[in-house]
């Protein structure tokens, strides 16, 4: 579905695009590259649902973004999180072929893997956006 690569690619360019969050991690993947260097973003599993009304085609997406941090504790995880919210919770995305609607950050978790040596975060949104 059209509509989920160009969520992804407006997704990257925004991310890869702020310096700010650059600086807090080593890069942005939809696949990771085998000897990435942690901390990074993957962009995570993404979900349309049709959200059509009054005539407009639309549609409704569910994407996670994940963290995966080597930091002690959670604290470099919950930054870059932090940061991540900064850029998508009810901010415009320019979304090649479709007008945004709105964005929307509904849960955020973090966990440490079971040997203590990593953390990995979760944000995961709505984003809402309808045929240009």
């Amino acid at each position: 579905m059209s509509v989920v690569l160009e969520v992804q690619k407006s997704l990257y360019a925004k991310l890869t695009g702020d310096s700010a969050l650059m600086v807090l991690v080593t890069g942005v993947y939809d696949y990771v590259p085998e000897g990435a260097e942690l901390p990074y973003v993957t962009i995570g599993d993404i979900g349309a649902a049709d959200d059509s009304a009054k005539g407009r085609k639309g549609y409704e997406l569910d994407v996670n973004l994940e963290v995966y941090s080597q930091g002690q504790g959670r604290k470099e995880c919950l930054d870059i999180i932090g940061r991540l919210k900064v850029l998508l919770d009810n901010q415009a995305l320019t979304i090649t072929g479709f007008v945004h609607i709105f964005s929307k950050v509904v849960r955020i978790e973090t966990r440490r893997s079971a040997d203590n040596l990593l953390a990995n975060g979760l944000m995961a949104m709505k984003i809402f956006v309808k045929d240009n």
